[in-house]
Formats: structure tokens, sequence, C-alpha cells
């Protein structure tokens, strides 16, 4: 079994799946190759097994929530200053989330572009059925698939937070 590593401040804190040793190690040199980077570890135990490294701060957890987006385009004035017309609407499928961004699948090709303003709801399949508004910012588009990040200003939404541990 191949376990999930994430990196934090270019440290990687790798455990036994055996007897639960850990060992703290510098991966600083692996942190910035594009590709996928696989470390084999070995325990004073004798157990041998290994690691993902995961580069994102924050963990992404697959989810399938039904939701809604309308969009703005960026349009850059200065420094600093920006400004955004609105563009259209449509229906979307958050397919995982974290507290700094999601990712969401559109019912068509994606007329989004990086940069464009979002702003989505949906809600957690929480005993609440709590009710998640923000504005988030286009990472990346790839066919349907649209990767964001909630804007900067918001706050942690302490709800979020307790449905990504569940």
């Amino acid at each position: 079994m191949v376990e999930k590593i994430y990196v934090v401040d270019d440290e990687a804190t790798f455990v036994c799946p055996v007897c639960s040793q850990r060992k703290i190690k510098n991966v600083r040199q692996y942190v910035k190759k594009e590709t996928a980077v696989e470390i084999a570890s070995t325990c004073t135990c004798g157990h041998t097994w290994t690691s993902i490294l995961e580069r994102r701060r924050h963990y992404r957890k697959p989810v399938k929530l039904r939701g809604s987006y309308t969009f703005r385009d960026e349009v850059f004035l200065e420094e600093g200053l920006s400004a955004g017309s609105f563009v259209g609407k449509g229906k979307m499928k958050v397919v995982d989330l974290s507290l700094k961004g999601l990712k969401i699948e559109l019912k068509k090709k994606s007329e989004l572009h990086v940069n464009d303003l979002l702003s989505v709801e949906f809600r957690l399949k929480d005993k609440k059925r709590t009710l998640i508004r923000e504005n988030a910012s286009v990472r990346s588009v790839n066919g349907r698939l649209v990767g964001s990040a909630f804007a900067p200003e918001v706050v942690a939404n302490n709800s979020l937070g307790f449905y990504l541990l569940n």
C-alpha cells in the first residue's frame, strides 16, 4: 500500500505502518519536481514501504456535491485594481474540496478561463446540510473540470473544516 505524505515547510513526516515509529525528513530536493515523487522508506523495525509526496498544503477530500455557480471575467486595470463583468451561470458538481479551494465538474465543456471569478453555492452532506457560499478564482481549466481557489480574504469556514475531517 502506498501512503500519501503532506509536505510542510519542505519537511515530511514518515510513519511506519507497522510500528507507528515517526521520522521527519527534509524533502526540499523533491518538492520542485513536476512529476509525482515516490520515496521508499525502511524503518528500524525492518518494515519497508513506499510513500508519495503530496505538494498541496491542505488535504483534498473527494466528494460528490451538487451546486451552482455564476462567473465574471477578470479585467486588470492597473496594479492591484481589477474589474469584472457578469458572464454566465450554470450547474456544477464539486468533485474535491479543501479549506483553500475546490475542483468542480461542469455540465458542458467550460467557457471559463483562468482568473475568472466564481461565486459557488453548494450544500455539504452533513447533518445540517450546511450551505456553502464562497467566491473563488479559477486556477485551471481542463475540459469540464475546473480547479479554483477560494478568495484569499475568505476566512476558513468552520463547517467546511469539520466536514473535511470526517
